[in-house]
């Protein structure tokens, strides 16, 4: 599990994700909201092992395989884009299997995403900027966070 909701587990995909992965992405009505017009299995399976080689938080695309916790299926998958361009900024996408529309899943994937409150707080502030932080540094301490703060000398 990499992250979680009341109803989701974000995971990595694995070998069981293939036939479904596959069925949302071949899904003419799931394709016409993505870039993709059709998924071959073979298409499936090299996305998937593009997806084990890679790490949540590296530059580029790394898609979440989006499980419901009650049935144990996969619903969709949720994709984080770091920018290569700059590694501050992030592009954050969702797909979900039709069946599974209009229940709020996309929703809550990309808001458990965004809050991690397990994940460390990074702070990289310039030495000028760093006099208007020193509050909402105090403040993300005091709610329990321990940051790792950089400060630039520019």
């Amino acid at each position: 599990m990499i992250f979680e909701s009341a109803r989701l587990v974000a995971r990595r995909f694995g070998p069981r994700d293939l036939a479904a992965f596959v069925a949302m992405r071949h899904d003419p009505e799931v394709a016409r909201f993505q870039a993709w017009e059709n998924c071959s299995e073979a298409d499936g399976r090299q996305l998937l092992a593009e997806m084990a080689g890679r790490n949540p938080g590296e530059p580029g695309w790394f898609q979440f395989a989006l499980e419901e916790k009650a049935s144990g299926l996969l619903v969709g998958d949720c994709g984080l884009r770091i920018l290569e361009s700059d590694h501050r900024l992030a592009q954050i996408g969702y797909t979900i299997i039709q069946a599974c529309w209009n229940r709020g899943f996309a929703s809550e994937a990309v808001g458990a995403l965004t809050a991690r409150p397990k994940s460390r707080v990074l702070v990289l502030v310039g030495d000028g900027a760093f006099q208007m932080t020193g509050m909402d540094l105090s403040t993300i301490v005091r709610h329990g966070y321990c940051p790792i703060v950089i400060v630039l000398d520019n």
